[in-house]
């Protein structure tokens, strides 16, 4: 079983990744606005990229 971020496995996020260029980034804006909602007080950059599974510059 893949390990599973978001209620999401990983192959469903790589498949995800494998859109145009447009749509993977709206799909990681939309990914980052729903993690950062269960942090009403912000989160750390280094721990939001660890729960999205981006690189920090991406996150940034």
């Amino acid at each position: 079983m893949g390990k599973e971020v978001m209620g999401k496995k990983e192959n469903e996020m790589a498949q995800e990744k494998e859109r145009p260029a447009g749509s993977q980034s709206l799909f990681r804006g939309l990914m980052l606005i729903e993690i950062l909602s269960n942090y009403p007080n912000g989160c750390p950059l280094a721990h939001l990229s660890e729960l999205a599974g981006l690189n920090k510059s991406t996150v940034h």
